[in-house]
Protein backbone atom coordinates (compact mmCIF):
# COMPACT_ATOMS: atom_id res chain seq x y z
CA UNK A 1 0.00 0.00 0.00
CA UNK A 2 0.92 3.10 -0.93
CA UNK A 3 1.16 6.07 1.52
CA UNK A 4 0.14 9.31 0.96
CA UNK A 5 3.19 12.64 0.41
CA UNK A 6 1.12 15.00 2.65
CA UNK A 7 4.57 17.39 2.64
CA UNK A 8 3.02 20.17 1.13
CA UNK A 9 0.91 20.69 4.24
CA UNK A 10 3.61 20.58 6.73
CA UNK A 11 6.03 23.07 7.83
CA UNK A 12 9.48 23.64 6.37
CA UNK A 13 12.24 23.68 8.71
CA UNK A 14 11.99 25.25 12.21
CA UNK A 15 7.97 25.94 10.83
CA UNK A 16 5.28 24.15 13.41
CA UNK A 17 3.04 21.92 10.95
CA UNK A 18 0.63 24.07 9.23
CA UNK A 19 2.49 26.95 10.00
CA UNK A 20 3.41 27.29 5.86
CA UNK A 21 -0.06 27.09 5.15
CA UNK A 22 -1.37 30.09 7.59
CA UNK A 23 1.33 32.11 6.29
CA UNK A 24 0.87 31.93 2.67
CA UNK A 25 -1.84 35.42 1.42
CA UNK A 26 -5.16 34.62 1.15
CA UNK A 27 -7.76 36.30 -0.79
CA UNK A 28 -8.42 39.99 -0.36
CA UNK A 29 -12.26 39.90 0.86
CA UNK A 30 -14.49 42.32 2.17
CA UNK A 31 -18.46 42.86 2.18
CA UNK A 32 -19.60 44.72 -1.25
CA UNK A 33 -22.27 46.23 1.49
CA UNK A 34 -21.72 45.40 5.03
CA UNK A 35 -24.53 47.48 6.67
CA UNK A 36 -27.26 45.55 4.44
CA UNK A 37 -29.57 43.53 6.60
CA UNK A 38 -28.56 45.37 9.93
CA UNK A 39 -30.14 47.08 12.06
CA UNK A 40 -30.70 50.99 12.72
CA UNK A 41 -31.15 52.52 16.11
CA UNK A 42 -31.98 56.09 17.25
CA UNK A 43 -30.87 56.88 20.24
CA UNK A 44 -33.34 58.58 22.86
CA UNK A 45 -30.60 60.36 24.98
CA UNK A 46 -27.65 61.36 22.22
CA UNK A 47 -24.11 61.44 23.19
CA UNK A 48 -21.09 63.41 22.18
CA UNK A 49 -18.16 61.00 21.74
CA UNK A 50 -14.57 63.15 21.02
CA UNK A 51 -16.93 65.60 20.27
CA UNK A 52 -19.07 64.37 17.52
CA UNK A 53 -22.52 63.76 18.41
CA UNK A 54 -23.68 60.24 18.28
CA UNK A 55 -27.63 59.78 17.37
CA UNK A 56 -27.75 56.54 15.60
CA UNK A 57 -26.51 53.33 15.86
CA UNK A 58 -25.65 50.60 13.36
CA UNK A 59 -25.97 47.09 14.41
CA UNK A 60 -24.18 44.99 11.22
CA UNK A 61 -24.88 41.11 11.40
CA UNK A 62 -21.67 39.06 12.60
CA UNK A 63 -19.13 37.76 10.00
CA UNK A 64 -18.18 33.77 10.27
CA UNK A 65 -14.52 35.14 11.83
CA UNK A 66 -16.17 37.36 14.47
CA UNK A 67 -18.62 33.82 15.81
CA UNK A 68 -15.36 31.75 15.29
CA UNK A 69 -13.21 34.72 17.89
CA UNK A 70 -16.26 34.92 20.44
CA UNK A 71 -16.50 30.92 20.48
CA UNK A 72 -12.44 30.68 21.02
CA UNK A 73 -12.76 33.06 23.14
CA UNK A 74 -10.66 35.87 21.65
CA UNK A 75 -13.87 38.44 21.99
CA UNK A 76 -14.66 37.91 25.51
CA UNK A 77 -18.02 39.24 26.54
CA UNK A 78 -21.06 39.70 24.61
CA UNK A 79 -20.62 43.84 24.95
CA UNK A 80 -17.04 43.18 23.25
CA UNK A 81 -18.97 41.56 20.27
CA UNK A 82 -21.96 44.13 20.41
CA UNK A 83 -18.82 46.93 20.23
CA UNK A 84 -17.58 45.04 17.52
CA UNK A 85 -20.81 45.14 15.06
CA UNK A 86 -21.97 48.66 15.76
CA UNK A 87 -18.27 49.74 15.70
CA UNK A 88 -18.51 51.80 19.17
CA UNK A 89 -16.15 51.42 21.96
CA UNK A 90 -17.28 49.60 24.60
CA UNK A 91 -17.04 52.68 27.39
CA UNK A 92 -19.66 54.62 24.69
CA UNK A 93 -21.78 51.21 25.20
CA UNK A 94 -21.35 51.68 28.96
CA UNK A 95 -22.13 55.66 28.97
CA UNK A 96 -25.49 55.07 27.19
CA UNK A 97 -28.86 55.44 29.25
CA UNK A 98 -30.43 52.34 30.08
CA UNK A 99 -33.44 52.50 27.84
CA UNK A 100 -30.63 53.07 25.10
CA UNK A 101 -28.79 50.19 25.96
CA UNK A 102 -31.74 47.89 26.50
CA UNK A 103 -32.93 48.72 23.01
CA UNK A 104 -29.58 47.41 21.55
CA UNK A 105 -28.38 44.71 23.30
CA UNK A 106 -32.00 43.64 22.42
CA UNK A 107 -31.31 43.91 18.72
CA UNK A 108 -28.27 42.36 18.84
CA UNK A 109 -30.01 39.55 20.54
CA UNK A 110 -32.36 39.33 17.52
CA UNK A 111 -29.07 38.76 15.32
CA UNK A 112 -27.56 36.42 16.78
CA UNK A 113 -27.13 32.61 15.88
CA UNK A 114 -29.59 30.53 17.81
CA UNK A 115 -26.69 28.90 19.33
CA UNK A 116 -25.63 31.96 20.63
CA UNK A 117 -28.56 32.85 22.38
CA UNK A 118 -28.32 30.79 25.46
Amino acid sequence: MQDLDFSEFEGGAGEAPGEAVAASAGPRVALAEPGRGGRRYMLLAPLYVDGYRLEEVTLRHLTQAELDDYAGGEIETRRLLLARVTGLHPDVIGAMIWPDSEALHQMFADLLPAFLKD
